[in-house]
């Protein structure tokens, strides 16, 4: 038979402290009339029932993935395996990436400003237009190289 009742008395019935009920509100148990301020909720007993034993009965896996329990269950596991990876020197700090990648920004500034002055002669004193394509692919090629170096070196030395 369907009682409407308050969260006290459902909470009575339930066996549970009204605090279960309110719990039990934001997974899903259902309201028949919102309460506002001095005016308590209205829950039908029998729906609660109903909604309770589906819940009890659902296997954990089909818990709402966006529930508190389930995502602090989440973010835990999610801490353990990046501890676990921390350990295994699986992961850096960022700041260790970030000074890195400023050593091989530096690396690379340095080859490329030295390319003006690396072809200047050459391209000046060539007239040919292949033999001058050449000279330049070849100092680019060089850069690469020595930019290739520089990173290794640097990624090498952390």
């Amino acid at each position: 038979m369907t009682r409407i009742v308050n969260r006290a008395e459902l909470s009575e019935i339930f066996g549970v402290v009204p605090s279960t009920i309110t719990s039990w509100q934001l997974l899903g148990m259902p309201v028949v009339k919102k309460g506002r301020r001095g005016i308590p909720d209205q829950f039908d007993s029998a729906a609660c029932l109903r909604w309770h034993l589906e819940y009890a009965t659902r296997p954990p896996s089909s818990a709402d993935p966006g529930s508190p329990t389930s995502r602090k269950l989440s973010a835990n596991a999610t801490l353990k395996e990046l501890e676990l990876e921390r350990r295994l020197n699986q992961v850096a700090p960022v700041a260790l990436f970030v000074q890195v990648a400023a050593s091989l920004a530096g690396q690379i500034d340095t080859v490329l400003s030295r390319l003006p002055s690396k072809l200047a002669p050459i391209v000046a004193a060539e007239i040919d237009q292949t033999k001058c394509q050449w000279a330049i692919d070849k100092a680019i090629n060089e850069a690469r190289e020595e930019i290739i170096a520089a990173g290794k070196g640097v990624v090498g030395s952390e």
